[in-house]
């Protein structure tokens, strides 16, 4: 018996140790691949080599960190790539209008005295127009920064969808009619109620009847619509211009987004980015389709707002 008792107590001691062998064995295999991944910047899926639960759970644990810091890693690099793309293409859209400007200021001040009033006039008009294209460059950039950072405030309230577009629309006809678009304006005759930020669907207008003017006016039309689907409204802004190529659809809203055609070179490529974000931070979708000289829509909802009027 007494044999028995000490032929169990080393079995159990000598589990032991083989346990604690393993174990060692394991933690020193897991230090040598997370400092080869340091080493090479790099990361790698760790593996338990011995059934040992807790030392199963950790291990777990930190190839969950480590996939959680690869992530952050490629999204950190993607984001500094954005930011280079950005002040590249920023530098040379803000470059552009204020090489202009000193190139005409320079001959107005060269050429002064020499100068006709009619020819001085007619400079000084353009470098006002550089200066404003300028002016509306900084200005998104700085909208859009706003935005990412989250120090523009949305205040979504009870709206007539209808009046605003409508307000919106009859702020263009002028120019619509500069350029000879003729616009299809196709809305309810009831008012329509939506929960949103007036200045923000209106600058959302803007920027999509912007686009459509300055991409979209070789279809000679342009048009709006409105209807309501399930609990959103979706106002859809549509020309009949050259379009955008199906492989560019995904990438229209990106910051800064440039392609080969000119309809979805949007110059500083800001104005898309900042509709999609206010679109979003009142809890809505936008969407883009394209088929050349046909149709071009940009359409994006908003939730309805069904509340009766009087208690609104």
């Amino acid at each position: 018996m007494m044999w028995a008792i000490i032929l169990l107590l080393i079995l159990i001691i000598l589990v032991l140790i083989y346990d604690k062998f393993a174990i060692n064995k394991q933690i020193i295999k897991t230090q040598r691949d997370i400092e080869e991944a340091i080493f090479n910047d790099s990361i790698t899926h760790l593996r338990v080599h011995y059934s040992n639960s807790q030392l199963r759970s950790l291990i777990d644990s930190m190839n969950q960190f480590m996939e959680k810091y690869q992530n952050n890693k490629e999204r950190t690099n993607f984001l500094e790539l954005e930011r280079k793309k950005m002040i590249t293409n920023i530098s040379h859209d803000i470059r552009t209008p204020l090489t202009s400007i000193l190139g005409y200021m320079e001959v107005i001040y060269r050429e002064n005295s020499s100068m006709s009033e009619e020819e001085r006039l007619k400079y000084l008009e353009v470098v006002y127009q550089k200066a404003q294209k300028l002016t509306a460059i900084t200005e998104s950039f700085f909208e859009l920064s706003q935005l990412e950072a989250g120090e523009i405030q949305i205040r979504p309230k009870r709206e007539n969808i209808v009046d605003i577009i409508q307000d919106v629309f009859v702020s263009f006809f002028v120019e619509f009619e500069k350029i000879g678009l003729t616009p299809v304006i196709n809305l309810p005759d009831q008012p329509l109620y939506v929960r949103c930020d007036k200045e923000a669907v209106e600058r959302i207008l803007n920027n999509l009847i912007q686009n459509a003017l300055k991409y979209g006016s070789g279809g000679k039309v342009i048009g709006v619509q409105v209807q309501r689907i399930d609990n959103c409204c979706w106002i859809e802004i549509w020309d009949k211009g050259e379009g955008i190529l199906e492989k560019d659809l995904p990438y229209v809203f990106n910051r800064l987004f440039q392609s080969g055609r000119s309809r979805s070179n949007t110059g500083n490529g800001l104005g898309l980015s900042i509709s999609k974000k206010l679109v979003e931070k009142q809890k809505g979708q936008i969407r883009v389709t394209s088929k050349p000289y046909e149709k071009t829509s940009f359409s994006f909802s908003l939730l309805a707002d069904d509340e009766n009027e009087e208690n609104a």
